[in-house]
């Protein structure tokens, strides 16, 4: 049996690519940087590119909604209003989602360092915005306050089990909300420095 690391397997430790199948109704999806440009390519068969020079914003953002696998999302727009969405995480079958976060994380570095060479006015944000932000932590503080009241009632009925699955999972939620609202704080970032504290560790789960 040969040692040797097939192409695919070459790729995938080259941080000018990167590739991700983002949900079960979709195929595998392959980035790859290029010097003027990023490209894609599915296994449909379909593909693209968008040239630096046309972005017109990225967006980072942070999605806990899977919470065997929570989501880095960067959005790459372009002045024609087209929209690559790269994610931490890739659908590995069976309802599974699996982290890529060292991948995610190198390809990051190297599709910003590109994007500053050539366009390095390009608007660079983090958050979903002040009205998504102010929106989406209000559904975490409910959800808390809900949990939270329902330590109090299992407490005043003598269920001491149930108060203490509830308070553990209050304490899970707000951990996760903090998290969340650390890095969806919506701010902006130069493009030649990417912030670090904002991408994914990596873990030994990663694929």
């Amino acid at each position: 049996m040969s040692d040797e690391l097939s192409e695919y397997e070459r790729r995938l430790d080259d941080p000018a690519f990167y590739a991700q199948r983002p949900h079960p109704l979709s195929p595998e999806v392959e980035f790859r940087v290029r010097p003027d440009r990023i490209s894609w390519q599915d296994g449909r068969g379909r593909s693209g590119h968008m040239l630096f020079s046309d972005i017109a914003s990225l967006r980072l953002t942070y999605d806990p909604a899977r919470l065997m696998s929570p989501r880095h999302i960067l959005d790459v727009t372009g002045r024609d209003r087209r929209r690559l969405r790269i994610t931490s995480n890739t659908y590995r079958g069976m309802a599974q989602w699996r982290a890529r976060n060292r991948a995610f994380g190198a390809f990051l570095r190297e599709l910003h360092r590109r994007i500053a060479a050539v366009n390095p006015a390009v608007e660079a944000r983090i958050g979903r915005g002040p009205v998504g932000f102010v929106l989406h932590m209000g559904l975490w503080a409910l959800m808390l306050v809900a949990l939270a009241i329902g330590v109090a009632l299992s407490l005043r009925a003598g269920q001491t089990g149930a108060a203490l699955i509830l308070g553990a999972m209050v304490a899970y939620f707000a951990w996760m909300g903090f998290t969340t609202a650390r890095l969806n704080l919506p701010r902006s970032y130069e493009v030649s420095a990417l912030p670090e504290a904002l991408l994914p560790e990596p873990g030994e789960s990663d694929v």
